[in-house]
């Protein structure tokens, strides 16, 4: 004990691994509560239109943060709206169905609605709103993504830094933006694609994530696959798959997880990480991350580690 009566005894390395797994777990409790607080809020917001009549058109989902490139979803009426520290609605025209998932880029936002349509707006410089060509202005409210590429509903949607990729409810990905790390998946790196794209793969797709600049996905078997820029590990194919510094453009399968973790059953990714849960609640990561892994180890994996969670995932 010191003078303060604190116990200044250094921590066991098993005791401090212990501590970092907790402490990511609590970031993941902490952000399951925000996903289900946003879901109740598109549920409350959707029932008072039909109910009551009264509220902004079409308020199904909520926005705050930064809007210079329009990402808040609100028409320019003085000038586009630079931030707002609360939830405002986002500003639909004529949209009938009900919001079921958004995802967020670095400066665009996207919503599936109930029916299977994509609606998209904010930052469209990349391409990556697919309906405007590259390098056009922001669009500060929402429009629906249109495409005989995209011939069935869709099912989830996900977004990277200036990339956007989609997953029908036949199990075909597409995707559309940035692709000049490969993170598109078309088979080369192109600078921008603004219309959407079929992914070419063998097998049909169950989940899809993306980060930064790289993109994710399970098939049906339960198998993961990832492509697009992996210099911080977040392939998850080792030091020298491929070499560094060389992005990947179609899918390649993740062969670093256990065999015996079975079928995969969850996946996401952050801007240089990747992290899967199996269907026994068992959870991996891979990439770059601080406080991600075991004190004992650097900041970075090149292969799926597994975290040491109290609890199994669900």
């Amino acid at each position: 004990m010191n003078e303060s009566g604190r116990d200044d005894k250094p921590k066991s390395q098993a005791q401090l691994a212990l501590d970092n797994n907790t402490r990511l777990q609590g970031v993941l409790d902490q952000r399951r509560m925000l996903q289900d607080a946003l879901r109740q809020a598109m549920v409350v917001t959707e029932a008072a239109k039909k109910t009551a009549g009264k509220g902004p058109p079409g308020a199904v989902t909520f926005a705050w943060g930064a809007g210079s490139h329009g990402q808040l979803g609100q028409p320019v009426v003085n000038g586009t709206l630079r931030s707002t520290n609360a939830p405002i609605a986002v500003q639909f025209d004529k949209l009938e169905d009900s919001a079921v998932r958004v995802a967020s880029g670095s400066g665009h936002v996207a919503c599936l609605t109930d029916a299977g349509q994509v609606w998209l707006w904010g930052d469209g410089r990349g391409g990556q709103l697919g309906y405007t060509m590259a390098r056009s202005n922001n669009q500060p409210t929402p429009l629906m993504v249109e495409s005989k590429e995209m011939k069935s509903p869709i099912a989830i949607v996900a977004c990277g830094q200036h990339h956007t990729l989609v997953l029908d409810t036949d199990g075909q990905m597409h995707a559309w933006g940035r692709g000049n790390l490969g993170q598109l998946g078309l088979g080369k790196s192109i600078p921008t694609v603004p219309f959407p794209r079929v992914v070419s793969f063998k097998y049909k797709v169950t989940q899809i994530a993306c980060g930064d600049s790289h993109s994710a996905a399970i098939d049906v078997r339960g198998k993961v696959f990832t492509w697009g820029t992996g210099e911080a590990g977040q392939l998850g194919h080792g030091f020298d798959k491929p070499p560094q510094g060389v992005p990947l453009t179609e899918p390649w399968l993740v062969a670093g997880l256990p065999p015996h973790l079975g079928r995969m059953a969850q996946i996401d990714c952050g801007a240089q990480f990747t992290a899967v849960v199996s269907e026994r609640g068992e959870v991996y990561l891979w990439g770059f991350g601080e406080y991600l892994y075991s004190t004992l180890k650097e900041n970075f994996a090149y292969v799926p580690e597994r975290v040491q969670l109290p609890k199994k995932v669900l």
